[in-house]
C-alpha cells in the first residue's frame, strides 16, 4: 500500500517511513490557507491505496480518508476520518459505518480557530481540536499501520465530513 497525501491540488506519495514522516511534518508545520477573522488550516487528506491517485484519476477512488487541518499559529488541529460505503459494508463494524471527528475531553479555553472546511469557511468546534503533537501522533499511527484504519490514540465522536460534530 502507498500513502497518498493531497493538499489543495497537490498530490504527494510515500512508501518508506522517512517519506511518510516528511509528509506528516508538512501537514502539521506548513500552512497556506488563512481566512482572516475566521481561522486557518489547509485540510490535508491522507489515504492509503494500491497506487497513486491524482486529480486525473477517475476510474477508482480511495476507500479510506483521514483529513487533517492545523492552525500553526494556535498550535491546534482537528481530524476527520471515514471510509467508503463499499469498505464500510465489507468491514461490517460500527466504526466503519460512521464519519468520525476528533474529540478533546479537555478542550482549549478559547477557540483555536482551526478550519475544518476552508472553502465554506467552517471551523472545528473547539471540543474537536487537539494540540498539534496529538495530531502528529495520530498521523504517525495512521501511517505506520498502513491500512487506512482509524487511529486509536485519540478520542472520536460521530461527525460530518465537513468536521461538524453530531453529538449536540
Amino acid at each position: 500500500m502507498m500513502l497518498n497525501v493531497r493538499s489543495g491540488a497537490t498530490y504527494s506519495y510515500a512508501k518508506t517511513w522517512p517519506e511518510m514522516e516528511e509528509l506528516i511534518t508538512r501537514a502539521v508545520e506548513e500552512q497556506r490557507f488563512v481566512v482572516p477573522g475566521v481561522g486557518a488550516g489547509d485540510n490535508v487528506l491522507f489515504f492509503f491505496a494500491d497506487g497513486r491517485h491524482t486529480a486525473d484519476t477517475h476510474d477508482w477512488w480511495p476507500d479510506n480518508h483521514l483529513h487533517v487541518s492545523v492552525n500553526v499559529t494556535t498550535g491546534y488541529g482537528g481530524l476527520v476520518w471515514y471510509v467508503s460505503p463499499d469498505r464500510a459494508d465489507a468491514a461490517g463494524d460500527e466504526t466503519s459505518q460512521w464519519c468520525w471527528v476528533s474529540d478533546n475531553p479537555t478542550p482549549p479555553g478559547s477557540d483555536p480557530q482551526v478550519l475544518s472546511d476552508p472553502h465554506s469557511p467552517l471551523c472545528f468546534d473547539p471540543r474537536s481540536t487537539l494540540p498539534v503533537e496529538q495530531i502528529r501522533t495520530a498521523l504517525e499511527e495512521f501511517c505506520r499501520a498502513g491500512t487506512g484504519d482509524r487511529p486509536e490514540c485519540v478520542r472520536w465522536v460521530h461527525g460530518e465530513i465537513n468536521g461538524e460534530r453530531l453529538d449536540d
